[in-house]
């Protein structure tokens, strides 16, 4: 949260693990809760940058042209997330910082 901070940006956390996004079939890839995000934080969605370890995550942040960030928490995943289009691919939790700044 802190390279957040230093770099100027907002957080906001969005999941899939709500009874709310399960329901209403809202889950990703569908973008809607980067949106809500997005809008809670008062920026437009292609302003945002999605943090995730699973494709649908990158393809949610493509569908709304926000930046995305895939993070290799499992051996195969980096090749996964690449290929989904992620902007960057991180196995290390340590290595976001650098990612944010860049993003």
């Amino acid at each position: 949260m802190s390279a957040c901070r230093e770099a100027g940006r907002q957080l906001a956390i969005v999941s899939n693990n709500t009874g709310a996004s399960v329901r209403p079939g809202l889950m990703k890839p569908s973008p809607h809760l980067i949106e809500r995000a997005a809008q809670a934080l008062g920026v437009e969605p292609d302003a945002c940058t999605l943090i995730g370890d699973q494709t649908t995550d990158v393809q949610a942040a493509r569908a709304i042209a926000a930046a995305s960030i895939g993070y290799a928490n499992k051996p195969g995943k980096a090749d996964d997330l690449t290929a989904a289009g992620a902007d960057a691919v991180i196995a290390r939790i340590d290595e976001l910082t650098e990612a944010i700044r860049a993003s």
